[in-house]
């Protein structure tokens, strides 16, 4: 049984769906959603949730609004569901474009210990020079974010060690053998794609939204689009604000991704990234059983 598992990452309307959905018609593989927005059951228009999920896609909206959905839990999902698919003869292939649980599978993850409330409560009323004692000097003067300053006061109090000492200590969830491709195509590409998705979807998109009765939502365009429901007139203007977001969170995915994984490739063509994935499993199925003479 082989056990290649690929892994797809790139920006918002980059063609990874298109990818997706070739590759799940060949019946060789199994898609694994590493998309965060992607991961819950609500608002998915404006997640670009693949339509009618075909067959062989997992881990699609298989979260509700209020769960705890971190990046652990999600690695711990994808690694299930990439054993059930080389339990069943299977490729697995995680598509998405969360840079950071690509870097989860590869890097794995610090598991820090659990705090008990007492301690959380206690930190919570610290003053900042409060917060400096318990935690290093060098962490100190490096983060200014007073909830990671709690959070590493809160290890320190509850086991005596620094929060670094646990960050170098053993890691999980890492995922050996993940062969990660990039697919970024130029920036003009992107943006036209941008531009036809919210083109075709915008107005599902504000009929979508206006169904729900959420509020904490931080998708892009979720609270522009709130605004329609009492200034119509904004329409022109949101769908800009949006593009113009989008564009934004596109160029971030790429930096992201550029500086923080390990990437076999990169590809500026879906066509292109779809046919090596399909050569690479070809040649490693010819590798595991050559031919006989």
């Amino acid at each position: 049984m082989l056990w290649t598992t690929y892994g797809i990452v790139g920006p918002t309307a980059g063609g990874k769906t298109f990818i997706a959905e070739k590759l799940s018609t060949t019946g060789k593989f199994v898609i694994i959603n590493a998309d965060s927005q992607q991961i819950y059951d609500y608002l998915p228009t404006l997640s670009s949730m693949p339509k009618n999920l075909p067959e062989n896609h997992v881990l699609y909206g298989i979260a509700k609004h209020g769960d705890d959905f971190n990046v652990a839990r999600w690695a711990v999902h994808a690694h299930e569901e990439i054993a059930k698919a080389h339990t069943s003869g299977k490729v697995p292939v995680l598509v998405g474009g969360t840079g950071l649980y690509f870097k989860t599978l590869q890097d794995g993850i610090v598991s820090l210990p659990e705090i008990s409330n007492d301690v959380r409560t206690r930190v919570a009323d610290f003053s900042l020079g409060e917060l400096h004692e318990h935690v290093s000097e060098d962490y100190a003067a490096r983060i200014h974010d007073r909830r990671r300053l709690e959070k590493a006061a809160a290890v320190f109090i509850e086991t005596g060690k620094y929060v670094e000492e646990w960050h170098n200590g053993p890691r999980e969830l890492r995922l050996d053998g993940l062969k990660l491709f990039g697919l970024i195509p130029e920036r003009s590409k992107v943006v036209d794609n941008i531009h036809a998705r919210l083109d075709r979807d915008f107005d599902a998109m504000i009929e979508e939204v206006r169904a729900s009765d959420l509020d904490d939502i931080d998708m892009i365009g979720y609270h522009d689009l709130k605004r329609l429901q009492t200034r119509p007139e904004l329409y022109d203007e949101v769908k800009q604000l949006m593009l113009y977001r989008t564009r934004q969170y596109a160029k971030r995915q790429v930096t992201y991704m550029r500086n923080c994984l390990q990437l076999e490739e990169t590809y500026d063509c879906a066509n292109k990234l779809y046919e090596k994935v399909q050569q690479a499993e070809n040649d490693a199925v010819n590798a595991e059983n050559p031919p006989e003479f």
